[in-house]
């Protein structure tokens, strides 16, 4: 009994400590966290066999564990808007009421941007924003839908910068033409791992420096032009061992 007591105690001392206390301004919009908790459940089993698939996806846990973290840091100063919450919760009711909840990407989304969007004041929160949103499993859809516009992107640039070196290179789809020889910028050469970490920098400097939203934007916009940068060059590179032209080891 004595063990009991000491254990109660101990929990009850590190609730005080851990958790800002609700006053009576903050039910509402905790009741609200609440239903937005209850009518998003569905969403945790699809997010759980999403993680554990053999993509990338438990990528996400990194971005989920960092806004986590820079919240922690930030329990003190944090309370809840109660507008934000109750615009979340009436449109994911919505979409579940005319059975769009078989989008479970879309509902995620609207979660995190809930969430994110209904803590007040949070200097870095564009940037905890992007973190939450990279916290969904994403790389599957990034691949299905970003994968092949990568790939020409990569491509159409890869042969402008070695015609540009003097080689007549020209570009079939996702291809590049080198005389007989044709050279495939694959699938794993759309850059989508690339890309992604390359997001979630920008958002982790966005939430760590404190930038606005239109800062925060453009460090992202940056972030995604230098990966593809990046990218068509690693494809100019590779090109040549695979035509043949070099033999390198």
């Amino acid at each position: 009994l004595q063990s009991t007591n000491r254990l109660t105690t101990s929990l009850w001392q590190w609730t005080k400590w851990a958790v800002p206390k609700i006053g009576a301004g903050e039910a509402l919009p905790c009741l609200a966290l609440l239903v937005l908790g209850f009518i998003s459940s569905p969403l945790m089993p699809w997010y759980l066999v999403r993680l554990r698939d053999e993509a990338s996806e438990p990528l996400g846990l990194l971005a989920l564990i960092t806004a986590s973290a820079m919240l922690w840091r930030e329990r003190k100063n944090l309370s809840l808007r109660l507008t934000p919450l109750l615009v979340g919760n009436a449109v994911i009711l919505t979409l579940r009421f005319f059975g769009l909840a078989s989008f479970p990407m879309i509902l995620g989304f609207l979660v995190a941007a809930t969430l994110a969007f209904s803590l007040r004041p949070f200097d870095s929160k564009p940037g905890l924003v992007a973190l939450t949103l990279l916290s969904l499993p994403l790389m599957e859809s990034l691949d299905f839908f970003g994968g092949y516009p990568l790939r020409l992107v990569a491509a159409e640039l890869a042969q402008s910068l070695l015609n540009l070196l003097g080689m007549e290179v020209m570009r079939a789809g996702s291809l590049l033409r080198d005389g007989m020889n044709l050279i495939g910028v694959d699938p794993p050469c759309a850059g989508i791992d690339m890309l992604w970490t390359g997001w979630f920098v920008a958002a982790f400097l966005a939430a760590r420096v404190k930038l606005s939203t239109a800062r925060t934007l453009i460090l992202l916009g940056g972030s995604t032009l230098i990966v593809v940068l990046g990218n068509s060059l690693r494809a100019v590179i590779l090109f040549f061992p695979e035509s043949g032209r070099v033999h390198w080891p």
